[in-house]
């Protein structure tokens, strides 16, 4: 017979989500946690029997400024490397040509 664990996890705005499983099936569930001093600590409480051992990912999650940084160091990379108005007469003169075949009704 198959015992049924359960695992509540709870949210900082408020909510909540219970997840359920067979012994034996594996379940994954996402938890954000705060690294310090070498020790991850959940930011939310986790229903886990003492001394549980689990599998943990390390997804990091970049600060918005972390994340554009690389954006903004590439902005204006081809700057003075091609004319702008040179690239818009090729594209509109590329748009004259005719290379579609007539279509025949």
């Amino acid at each position: 017979m198959k015992s049924t664990q359960h695992l509540r996890v709870k949210y900082r705005d408020g909510g909540d989500r219970r997840y359920s499983f067979d012994q034996g099936v594996k379940m994954i569930a996402n938890v954000k946690a705060r690294f310090s001093k070498g020790v991850l600590t959940p930011l939310e409480p986790l229903d886990l029997e003492e001394g549980k051992v689990v599998v943990v990912s390390i997804e990091d999650a970049r600060s918005p400024d972390k994340a554009i940084r690389p954006l903004r160091m590439a902005a204006g990379a081809w700057k003075g490397t091609h004319d702008p108005e040179e690239l818009l007469r090729n594209i509109y003169s590329d748009r004259l040509v005719n290379s579609r075949p007539e279509p025949k009704i």
